[in-house]
């Protein structure tokens, strides 16, 4: 004879196994539920078409320290009859199939909280009854303290959920605002049909869910779009795209989203706008504006998780999916995304302006904005962006070079084009990069001109100094081509072999024992004279600007020259320039503002010939082999900026 056992539940263990860590999320989800039986037992008094006679309040019940620590739930439903208290009672119902409903959302009661009890008003053979019963994490009675009594009122159902567990109230925001965006966007399926009253009671303050809702949700429309999906009972799969603008601060994650539906519930969210391009970038010009869509489809309903938290779909249907949900959106929002582009197309101007060294990436800024570009970018971003293409051309342009030896001969001669082509545009650019650094250091150099905003006084000589040549180091010690800015001063001075900033005579002269510091000087000119024609040495002497009286410049020079003549030239390193005979010839540059004390002296030492717009002055001591120059800090940038003006008007800087 054959036996049978019927199969025993446990109920701590289903809710142990209840997959509800604690978090933000999780801990809010008991009162979805809560609200979302409540949804059902208005739909069943009143039939989804006269959802908006029905009514549900929030009650918010704070501790001493304003934590939350329950919450009651009251609607004007059907209440809970028998067939509704049997399905209660049961794990697994299916008396809400229909609906969504998986027999497991009251369980998730019991995960969170330590104590519910309910209160509820139904009709049973055209009598009214009141029913109260506590609801615990107790195997043999779940259910206890069941009362039952006749009564004379309204149907209706009353929920507290009470004395939340110390690992989930840790997790509830204390703003009812947080909490009030997490209801919204968990029931913005029914709130956006906009017929159904939710009343949240926090203390005195009392808040309209719908009107807080429908005062803030904007262009609230919907698409609809179909797709064929493997293995589904049906294709095509039709789904209901209904999207909004909102403000910023009704979304936890400040970011453009979509919302996935099942059985009416929020099931789960992505946010698209990195996707899109528009990360956390509002879609309106003068406020904070995010766009969110809903998507609901019965193929969703039918493979929500039982804890509603999840969907059972594979990861490749679920990216099919979000993927047709992306190309409608970016079709709702062509109209923004488009004036974006155009945006940036014209910070990609702003940015190649600064840095013409990126202008052979971005021929066609269009081409180059629409498919290289994120929508959702600052000036930095792109720079950062232009750079990193940047370093993959001249990476690119390396690895040729590597692999060209495994190349047969026609393949070969096609490869060096290609690759003389490509490093021919990054050496333009590279070039396009110096002039624009030429451009702003004639700019700086201006504003050293003038007095400092901070302080009203003007720059020391030492700033012009150093924006031309930094200080305390010779050429041996330069670091590259934009350490030093010689050429404001002439071109020329850039091949000379040696040259020593803010040195002590005896730290280059070999013997001596001079401390006299020449602001600079240089020695040898080999790449630019022969034999016959011996390059000068050259001293440079700066002056502070504005200051028109002082020292004598012209003598300083003079007898830095003398500590110099008849003396050997060497480095730090011990390596030998030049020997400066007695007449070997000097070029003096004096650089400085030009007073009645200077002109004075520049008369006294023979130095009276007048430069363009009596900007300079310069003569000749043929005793001395010295040539001297003095130029004001008006002709020294006039003069570099004529040199330089062709470059700059071809570069449109």
């Amino acid at each position: 004879m054959s036996e049978y056992r019927k199969f025993e539940q446990n109920l701590q263990g289903r809710i142990r196994n209840l997959s509800l860590s604690p978090n933000k999320g999780n801990a809010i989800i008991p009162l979805f539920e809560a609200i979302t039986n409540g949804i059902h037992a208005i739909e069943e008094k009143f039939g989804k078409e006269k959802r908006h006679e029905g009514k549900i309040e929030i009650h918010f019940l704070r501790d001493s320290e304003n934590s939350i620590t329950s919450f009651i739930i009251e609607d004007n439903g059907i209440g809970m009859n028998r067939e509704n208290f049997d399905s209660f009672c049961t794990f697994d119902s299916i008396k809400k199939d229909k609906i969504g409903g998986r027999g497991v959302g009251r369980l998730t009661w019991l995960k969170v909280f330590h104590k519910i009890s309910v209160q509820t008003i139904y009709k049973k053979d055209n009598t009214t009854h009141k029913m109260s019963f506590d609801f615990k994490l107790d195997e043999e009675k779940t259910v206890d303290n069941i009362v039952t009594e006749e009564c004379d009122l309204p149907t209706r159902t009353h929920v507290k959920l009470d004395s939340m567990f110390p690992q989930y109230q840790t997790k509830i925001p204390k703003k009812n605002d947080t909490i009030i965006r997490m209801i919204i966007a968990h029931f913005l399926n029914i709130l956006i049909a906009k017929d159904l009253s939710i009343t949240i009671i926090d203390n005195l303050e009392k808040i309209n869910l719908l009107a807080k809702f429908q005062n803030i949700a904007t262009t609230q429309k919907h698409v609809k779009f179909s797709l064929d999906i493997e293995n589904s009972f049906e294709n095509p799969v039709e789904f209901d795209f209904k999207y909004m603008e909102v403000p910023k601060n009704l979304l936890s994650e400040k970011d453009h989203q979509i919302f996935y539906v099942g059985d009416e519930r929020l099931v789960e969210s992505k946010t698209i706008g990195q996707a899109l391009g528009l990360r956390k970038k509002s879609i309106s010009d003068n406020e904070d504006i995010f766009f969110i869509g809903i998507v609901s489809s019965s193929y969703l309903d039918e493979n929500v998780r039982p804890e509603r938290n999840s969907f059972e779909i594979s990861r490749e249907i679920k990216e099919q999916i979000h993927k047709a949900v992306l190309d409608e959106t970016k079709k709702i929002l062509k109209d923004y995304i488009e004036k974006v582009y155009q945006k940036n197309i014209e910070l990609l101007d702003e940015v190649i302006k600064s840095f013409p060294r990126y202008t052979y990436l971005a021929k066609d800024k269009d081409n180059f904005v629409r498919k290289k570009i994120p929508l959702s970018v600052t000036k930095e971003d792109m720079y950062k962006n232009l750079a990193t293409y940047d370093y993959r051309a001249r990476r690119d342009v390396t690895n040729n070079l590597q692999s060209i030896n495994k190349l047969d001969a026609l393949e070969i001669s096609q490869k060096v084009e290609e690759i003389a082509q490509s490093v021919n545009e990054q050496n333009k650019s590279l070039l396009a990069d110096y002039v624009m650094h030429r451009k702003v250091i004639l700019e700086l150099l201006e504003n050293r001109f003038n007095a400092n905003p901070k302080t009203g006084k003007s720059y020391k000589e030492e700033a012009i100094h150093r924006l031309i040549c930094p200080l305390g180091l010779t050429s041996d010690d330069r670091a590259g081509i934009t350490d030093y800015n010689l050429w404001v001063i002439d071109e020329r001075l850039q091949f000379y072999d040696f040259w020593a900033s803010d040195k002590q005579i005896r730290t280059f002269i070999d013997g001596s024992d001079s401390q006299s510091e020449p602001d600079i000087v240089f020695f040898d000119n080999n790449l630019l004279f022969n034999e016959n024609h011996r390059a000068p040495y050259i001293v440079v002497e700066f002056k502070r600007p504005n200051k028109v009286t002082g020292d004598n410049p012209i003598q300083q020079c003079y007898d830095y020259i003398d500590k110099i003549r008849n003396e050997t030239v060497k480095t730090s390193k011990g390596r030998t320039i030049t020997n400066v005979s007695n007449t070997h010839p000097f070029f003096v540059y004096i650089i400085c503002d030009i007073g009645n004390t200077l002109k004075k002296q520049l008369k006294d030492y023979n130095i009276f010939h007048v430069l363009h717009n009596e900007l300079g002055y310069y003569g000749y001591n043929d005793c001395r082999k010295i040539f001297v120059q003095v130029i004001s800090y008006d002709k020294l940038l006039e003069d570099a900026q004529k040199r330089n003006q062709s470059f700059f008007d071809r570069l449109g800087i």
